[in-house]
């Protein structure tokens, strides 16, 4: 059989089980929510106005965040410094086509916005390639010192849990490892294109430029940790949903280990419903209701949708507002 059908049925059938999962989170979170009763709190038109703008001001800012990071991973490969607002250009321009069917076309597009700046291909891809390393070694490292520190409490009853982690992180490796080498196999003209590409930036990660790389890297992921943890807390208080101040750590811990489906479901756009179902079932395990965990989860999603939009916007408006 020829190599790329058997690519194509490999990739058909990695979508296919994306969107299968996520058909079943839709239903876990639709069964939790069918039988929750949410109350809102009694405020004025205003007030609700008001809290709306702020909660897609502050996930907004998620973006411009991610941006600062990448651009400096992308000057880290090119050697060269980018604006920081031409890295907004492009890192939250294509951003958006995260929810498009596929899940990668937002690399795709820092390509072709990218190459407008003056940026090589194999520069983006790198940068890219680089990026997704990082989404997952850092929240790891910032997950494993948390609760090496014991910041982090574990429940015995922990369904989802770093006591059944290593486990789960066994089968992953295992698995990703003989996807890696069936697409080495069926692709390997392209794979050893790809190697020679990062060969030729692979000294660079041996630098302390990289170690101080890492070091900006973790303090922007614990921004961003604490920013999601402040505003679930938020929306939760203005649906009526008591949390503990002490499980800050704790479900702050449970949304960045649900983070990870977004990286392991190929096909789904954005990660849609699977970050939440699996973050309902690692939250739950401190003693919340799982319906009141799942409408928080909910808002935080189309707040999290709305501020990509704004973000976008905010982008583009600049761009046409510019003097002419």
């Amino acid at each position: 059989m020829d190599k790329t059908i058997i690519l194509k049925y490999l990739n058909y059938i990695g979508r296919w089980l994306g969107f299968g999962l996520t058909a079943l989170s839709f239903w876990y979170i639709y069964s939790i929510l069918k039988s929750t009763t949410i109350s809102f709190p009694d405020k004025s038109t205003f007030e609700y106005l008001f809290l709306i703008l702020f909660f897609v001001f502050a996930n907004s800012l998620a973006p411009f965040i991610a941006t600062c990071n990448w651009k400096l991973l992308l000057e880290f490969i090119g050697n060269k410094k980018i604006r920081y607002k031409d890295a907004c250009d492009i890192y939250i321009k294509s951003n958006i086509a995260k929810y498009l069917p596929g899940n990668v076309l937002q690399y795709a597009g820092r390509n072709i916005i990218g190459k407008k700046y003056g940026w090589t291909n194999t520069q983006l891809f790198a940068s890219s390639i680089l990026e997704i390393i990082c989404a997952l070694f850092v929240p790891f490292l910032i997950l494993a010192s948390f609760y090496i520190f014991k910041l982090w409490w574990i429940p015995k009853s922990f369904n989802l849990s770093f006591r059944s982690g290593f486990d789960l992180a066994y089968y992953v490796i295992l698995s990703v490892g003989i996807l890696c080498i069936i697409i080495f196999i069926y692709k390997k003209e392209l794979i050893i294109e790809w190697l020679t590409k990062i060969k030729i930036v692979f000294p660079l990660f041996l630098t302390k430029k990289f170690a101080k790389l890492i070091f900006k890297s973790i303090n922007l992921s614990l921004l961003n940790f604490f920013i999601n943890g402040v505003i679930f807390f938020l929306i939760a208080h203005c649906l009526n949903v008591s949390l503990k101040y002490s499980d800050f750590i704790n479900i702050s811990c449970g949304l960045t280990l649900a983070s990870y489906s977004v990286i392991f479901t190929p096909g789904v756009p954005g990660g849609i419903g699977v970050k939440e179902s699996i973050s309902t079932a690692l939250i739950l395990n401190y003693g919340y209701s799982s319906g009141e965990i799942a409408s928080v989860l909910i808002a935080c999603r189309i707040f999290s949708i709305l501020g990509d939009i704004s973000a976008y916007l905010i982008i583009m408006l600049s761009r046409y507002s510019k003097p002419k």
